[in-house]
């Protein structure tokens, strides 16, 4: 017959090990939600096929990069505003300073363009994420850096961007992806599932 102490420390040992376990996993899980998990990929557009596909096409110089305030982000999709001093429009409608809407991170198809780089943006004015006056854009918009590449003739004459500033949707509020929710909530479990084998533990060690 097993000794009652040594019953309760086998116990105690496996109720750890579970534990453990579950932790690992809640862990790995919040992991992957917060990281890149899987890189952008998007077919290759030439700048007449990116000015087709658009509903807003303009140069500009990135100016700063606007990440809301006291938002948790957790997503590799949250979004984040860039802000363009524009001065040439080729297509639709954008003021002066343009805010436009894309992912933090360029594994989920963000744009890359760094503060005082002059683009060619590509971008739609239909979105979820978008205040009114805001535009969106990404990766597979076509936007690219001006560099020493012209502009092509195909685009025409630009006009000039409206007078003042688009809306700029940062209103600082409390935002967690799906993926973090779940993620909180195995860990949640597990740290639930832990008391549980401390209390079977001290009832197992009294017996």
């Amino acid at each position: 017959m097993a000794h009652p102490h040594r019953a309760g420390a086998v116990h105690r040992s496996h109720a750890r090990r579970g534990l453990s376990g579950v932790v690992l996993l809640g862990l790995a899980w919040w992991l992957l939600a917060a990281g890149s998990v899987a890189a952008c990929s998007c077919a290759p557009l030439t700048d007449d096929e990116a000015l087709a596909e658009a509903d807003v096409a303009f140069v500009g110089t990135l100016q700063e990069i606007r990440i809301p305030d006291n938002v948790v982000s957790w997503s590799s999709d949250d979004p984040v505003r860039f802000v363009f001093a524009v001065t040439a429009v080729y297509k639709g409608e954008a003021f002066e300073q343009q805010s436009v809407v894309t992912s933090r991170d360029g594994a989920s198809c963000g744009l890359e363009v760094a503060v005082g780089q002059t683009a060619l943006v590509f971008a739609r004015t239909e979105g979820s994420r978008l205040e009114v006056g805001e535009v969106t854009s990404n990766l597979c918009s076509g936007t690219r850096s001006l560099g020493g590449e012209p502009i092509p003739d195909s685009f025409g004459a630009p006009s000039s961007p409206e007078p003042g500033s688009s809306a700029s949707g940062s209103d600082g509020r409390w935002r967690l992806s799906v993926d973090t929710w779940i993620g909180a909530a195995i860990v949640i479990a597990a740290l639930g599932l832990g008391g549980a084998g401390i209390v079977l533990g001290r009832r197992a060690r009294r017996a």
